[in-house]
């Protein structure tokens, strides 16, 4: 019997070639979970971008994909409704991109489910005209809230 392939990896370092390549050490395991969730491949389009790369590719100035300060996520509460995140700030560590840019054969389905997991901040779908281009951007920005979103796209 073969193995499952479950992800397929476009691109973690920076597209641009600068050398930019650091990622969240739970990001991959995170969207590793999520293809056995919804039993069907994913592919990472995108991990990490460096600033200069992130402006040409019209990413928002605080993009998860940027390199953000280390930080340890220590525990998720729920407060009052809300979402919050505690986390240790360490001066003395690396920066790391918090981000991911996936897609898979049912992005719906994928949507639903990483909203569903609970594990991530932020979850935003480009749903494209053509089902083919649609993409999902999964990161785990510091928020009080999680934001979900389904952008309508061109084309």
């Amino acid at each position: 019997m073969s193995e499952q392939i479950w992800i397929e990896i476009e691109s973690i370092g920076c597209n641009c070639g600068c050398g930019f390549n650091a990622i969240h050490p739970k990001i991959l395991g995170m969207v590793e979970s999520l293809a056995y969730r919804i039993m069907l491949p994913i592919r990472i389009i995108s991990f990490c971008r460096c600033e200069a790369h992130n402006r040409s590719e019209g990413g928002a100035a605080d993009s998860g994909h940027l390199p953000y300060f280390w930080v340890t996520i220590i525990d998720r509460i729920r407060a009052a409704g809300k979402m919050v995140r505690k986390m240790i700030l360490k001066p003395d560590t690396y920066r790391v991109g918090i981000a991911v840019d996936v897609t898979c054969q049912d992005c719906e389905r994928l949507y639903n489910s990483a909203i569903d997991s609970g594990e991530w901040t932020g979850v935003i779908w480009y749903k494209y005209k053509n089902k083919k281009r649609d993409r999902l951007h999964l990161d785990l920005k510091p928020r009080t809230e999680p934001y979900y979103k389904i952008l309508e796209m061109a084309a």
